[in-house]
């Protein structure tokens, strides 16, 4: 036993001998000695803390935001409804085929009272995790449309440009050339005065396919590579026009098939499962209703989505709106979920071509240091460059293969979708 709790102990049969009663004893009912005594007995059991915890967990993640949605309904004087809209993606500007934007979707329900309670509750929780579902469904298309459209190699494809020439301008001199040409003709003249005029001859003629192709590399490099008309687009034309082929597409444009992509990964993966938690089923059949759910997320407004929806006459959806359940926050969970094995699936075949795109961009500036000077030296240095080469053409094809299989599952889970 501790100096304390002896402590503690003397002084209480010290009173009790006194004939102070500890229930009388203010002392004894202090707020400090109150925490004490409910401290000591949470903690004397593993039962009693994962019991303690559990509950303030619930308290801070449900209940807490309940009453707090509650006083705030209760004191407002007007007319108005919690808002689910997520502005800090506004600015990736993603819309669905619609033209809504993704950042405007919310969760239509009631979010309750002082009197309703319950709604209050329930909503929360739903409204909980609807955000975080939202942001990554909104992350992950933005993330597929900027790598399929290769606006973030448009960003960065003029400064390695105007980076390459610089460097080109520092290398490619005429002392360095003629000092590459002088150390490469040493070893040809070995081979031919030792009887290898074979090695000499493969030599020569690598050092004339590098003269040859010096002042198309080294006028404009990187040019081939990260240009609109380079290896890369080139290579994600191609992978897309392939992979539009096989869903059945026969003459596409690439800008305009990832836009329409896009818009159709939204409906696909945001739009119409919402819509199916959110009422139980799909709005859009209904033109009218189509239309009505199309304009409330445009403005921002739950009240108008439910008086569209009672308008067009679908009183399921406007029951369903007006009532929040636990099917809903199941429903929520679930989408959660497949929005997390959506984001690792297609981030994943994103930083496949991104990275195939920054190999590129990497062996294109070996091959300014090739092209200018170890291309002429026979040995590792010529081998050297001619390896840079390939990998550039390298990178090529497989940022086809990559966008084939990544539009190809793409557009496959979009038709399968639509089917469904």
């Amino acid at each position: 036993m501790s100096a304390d709790a002896g402590q503690g102990i003397r002084l209480h049969d010290w009173r009790t001998s006194q004939g102070w009663e500890p229930d009388w004893d203010p002392a004894y009912w202090s707020p400090q000695a109150a925490f004490r005594r409910c401290r000591r007995w949470i903690s004397a059991t593993r039962r009693r803390r994962w019991t303690t915890w559990i509950l303030v967990a619930v308290f801070v993640l449900f209940v807490f935001p309940g009453v707090v949605s509650a006083f705030a309904t209760a004191e407002t004087d007007t007319d108005t409804t919690a808002s689910s809209i997520n502005s800090a993606t506004s600015w990736m500007d993603i819309h669905d085929s619609s033209g809504v934007p993704l950042s405007n979707y919310m969760f239509v329900t009631n979010h309750g009272s002082l009197l309703h309670p319950g709604n209050t509750l329930l909503s929360s929780m739903i409204l909980l995790v609807f955000a975080p579902w939202g942001l990554i469904v909104t992350t992950w298309n933005w993330v597929v449309g900027k790598t399929f459209s290769f606006g973030w190699l448009d960003m960065i494809g003029s400064p390695l440009q105007k980076a390459a020439e610089d460097l080109t301008d520092q290398i490619a001199t005429p002392v360095l050339l003629a000092l590459a040409v002088t150390i490469g003709a040493f070893p040809l003249a070995v081979f031919i005065i030792r009887g290898y005029p074979a090695r000499a001859v493969t030599g020569l003629v690598a050092v004339f396919v590098v003269a040859m192709l010096s002042p198309f590399v080294l006028e404009h490099p990187l040019e081939d590579v990260v240009s609109s008309s380079g290896l890369l687009a080139q290579g994600r034309n191609i992978g897309i026009a392939v992979a539009a082929g096989l869903n059945g597409n026969n003459n596409p444009d690439s800008t305009q098939l990832v836009a329409t992509m896009q818009a159709e990964m939204v409906d696909n993966y945001a739009r119409r499962p919402l819509q199916v938690v959110n009422f139980g089923h799909l709005i859009d059949e209904k033109p009218a209703c189509k239309a009505a759910w199309s304009a409330g997320m445009k403005a921002g407004n739950e009240d108008q989505v439910k008086k569209g929806l009672k308008t067009c006459g679908d009183s399921a959806a406007y029951a369903a709106a007006d009532n929040p359940s636990w099917a809903q926050f199941g429903g929520m969970l679930l989408l959660l979920l497949m929005a997390i094995v959506s984001f690792i699936s297609f981030g994943y075949m994103s930083v496949r071509v991104i990275w195939t795109a920054l190999d590129a961009i990497y062996y294109g500036f070996l091959m300014i240091f090739g092209f200018a000077a170890g291309g002429y030296i026979y040995g590792p240095t010529q081998t050297w460059t001619i390896r840079c080469a390939v990998h550039a053409f390298y990178a090529a094809s497989l940022m086809a293969t990559n966008i084939i299989f990544s539009a190809t599952v793409m557009l496959l889970m979009n038709s399968l979708f639509e089917q469904a």
